[in-house]
């Protein structure tokens, strides 16, 4: 049973159709193309998609819900006009597209009745686009279809279920032991916040450009900054998630960091393509962010530069000196944790070059932004200086462990 919508998939197009008037993409907390599924299991159980009022209504006054589904695809929200979102969401204007089930259990008695199901969503082999390259889910790496993927997990729910529990308890249990029970509520409550809205991708590849080598296959980490312009490759809004990502998985540290160096390295080059990809990072520090989810073109906000769709990398909120400190970081630490050094090898050149403009710039840091960018651009900020150092004394910690003479120029 699914809702899905008729439009197509937009990430497939070079340039975004309009919906409505406005540019397709996900500029807010929804998603806007592919597919919900919902696959209940067991025996003795009715489905139905369509209005969310229709569902209650039937189910309220028969116990059931309605025989035939909605054909009407997309279902629209909110028939009844603008959804105000009453108390308890009932109501003629707040009509929302529904996926409902209902099981019908034996009498209740000593052993618990469980409904079981499986709620999942389909992108359709295009969650995200990187400078004209469109990526599948991860999963499909190896050419998995959703259906052969979605009988995979309904066939082994039961296994699938034990392994997050104890997953689950083990995690909690190695929090409880750091810190007691308050700090593995927090703990727990950070996991979903870290992990919240990711999409893990898996990117094909790409030709090498202007004497760079071939990017070969590797996953794509695109989170998405709610609450805001909806931005991905965000390097502060994911510096303190990296801790998360270094204690449980540091190649998901990598995942995300790749797009973004691939990017300064000219990976995503193409003269003859046109815009975004006939542009080069032109600054000798780390970008901000690449684009707004899910798509990493640089759709900036034109800060101090053109940065609108039609031409020039823009400057996308610049902050020179805490992106490029946070990024020589966090590629340095995912490589001490897994003891994997070779994303560090493949990246030494850009990484000298980070270190080399927090040596010329960081002790007197010039009027720019930081993370705290309601404040607006400060000069001297001695937080920024920090995090130069720390930067400085971090790539010469790389240089120790790859055996090169550099660390004692950038102690």
């Amino acid at each position: 049973m699914r809702i899905w919508h008729t439009d197509g998939v937009p990430l497939n197009e070079d340039n975004l159709p309009l919906y409505h008037g406005k540019p397709r993409g996900q500029p807010a907390e929804h998603l806007d193309w592919g597919s919900y599924h919902l696959s209940p299991l067991g025996s003795n159980v009715h489905t139905w998609a369509g209005s969310s009022n229709v569902a209650r209504g039937s189910f309220a006054a028969t116990g059931k819900l309605p025989t035939a589904d909605e054909t009407e695809m997309p279902v629209p929200a909110c028939k009844g006009g603008v959804c105000r979102c009453g108390a308890g969401g009932r109501g003629a204007d707040n009509d929302w597209p529904t996926l409902a089930a209902a099981w019908s259990f034996p009498a209740v008695g000593a052993r618990a009745q469980l409904a079981k199901a499986v709620l999942s969503v389909d992108d359709l082999g295009a969650s995200g686009r990187y400078f004209g390259t469109v990526m599948p889910e991860y999963w499909r790496k190896d050419g998995r279809t959703f259906k052969q993927m979605l009988s995979s997990v309904t066939s082994g729910f039961d296994a699938l279920m034990q392994t997050c529990g104890e997953y689950d308890a083990a995690m909690v249990g190695e929090m409880k032991a750091a810190g007691g029970e308050g700090y593995a509520r927090i703990g727990a409550l950070s996991y979903r916040q870290v992990l919240g809205d990711n999409s893990l991708l898996w990117f094909p590849g790409a030709a090498g450009a202007r004497g760079e080598p071939p990017s070969p296959p590797a996953p794509f980490m695109f989170v998405k900054g709610l609450g805001s312009s909806g931005d991905t490759g965000t390097i502060d809004d994911n510096y303190p998630a990296s801790l998360f990502y270094l204690w449980k998985q540091p190649e998901l540290l990598n995942a995300l960091l790749m797009p973004i160096n691939l990017y300064q390295t000219n990976h995503s080059f193409c003269e003859s393509c046109g815009w975004p990809r006939n542009t080069t990072w032109p600054h000798p520090y780390s970008i901000h962010y690449l684009g707004q989810y899910p798509i990493a073109e640089l759709q900036c906000w034109g800060n101090g530069g053109a940065g609108d769709d039609s031409g020039g990398p823009g400057h996308c909120e610049d902050m020179p000196l805490e992106m490029t400190a946070d990024n020589l970081q966090m590629t340095a630490a995912a490589a001490f944790v897994s003891k994997n050094f070779s994303t560090v090898e493949t990246f030494w050149p850009l990484l000298t070059q980070y270190a080399d403009y927090l040596v010329k710039n960081g002790l007197r840091p010039t009027e720019q932004l930081c993370s705290d960018d309601f404040e607006g651009p400060s000069p001297l900020n001695a937080n920024l200086a920090a995090k130069a150092i720390v930067g400085i004394a971090t790539y010469a910690a790389l240089c120790d462990a790859t055996n090169r003479r550099c660390g004692a120029v950038h102690t």
